[in-house]
């Protein structure tokens, strides 16, 4: 016995398919005399000109994104994060640092948060060229919390903990 509720559904959908073409041809033939005027009228150079502004402010806005500072949660163990990232981002007038602290870490522990400016890349950077923004123990700490800095989007920001579990027994 075969089952037509597949070939019932599949003959609605096309039919819901076709509807929908047919409504969009219509409109589109009854809009096409008005779009056709306003495109003689604005100039075929206007808008490419719009256009291309368009794809203009949307490539800045992406290549912007990236040179943006941000706020990293590096592994201090290989095993286990002790600080996980909860929301952290960086505006032009601070750091807005919001975290997750893992359950075996003490509130009497360090956090600390240092900043270096974009034009430093690599590890070597961090040690020469990086400052301590902030330091505190967990226990006197709300995440999230804001750390004001002007212009903090110019620099990167590495929030961590020097906290070292105690030998296993």
């Amino acid at each position: 016995m075969m089952n037509y509720a597949i070939y019932q559904n599949v003959a609605m959908a096309i039919a819901l398919v076709g509807a929908a073409g047919l409504t969009f041809a219509l409109v589109f033939a009854a809009i096409w005399p008005y779009l056709a005027a306003a495109w003689d009228a604005m100039g075929q150079k206007s808008v490419r000109g719009v256009f291309l502004l368009g794809v203009t402010m949307a490539t800045l806005y992406g290549g912007a994104k990236h040179i943006i500072g941000k706020i990293t949660y590096p592994r201090t163990d290989p095993e286990t994060w002790y600080l996980m990232d909860n929301g952290s981002y960086v505006t032009n007038d601070a750091v807005h640092v919001a975290f997750a602290r893992n359950p075996i870490l003490p509130a009497s522990a360090n956090i600390f948060i240092e900043g270096l400016e974009l034009s430093y890349t690599n590890t070597s950077d961090w040690a020469k060229h990086s400052f301590l923004a902030y330091s505190n123990t967990l226990g006197n700490v709300s995440s999230p919390f804001d750390m004001p800095h002007p212009d903090a989007t110019n620099y990167n920001w590495i929030a961590y903990t020097d906290w070292v579990p105690p030998p296993t027994t």
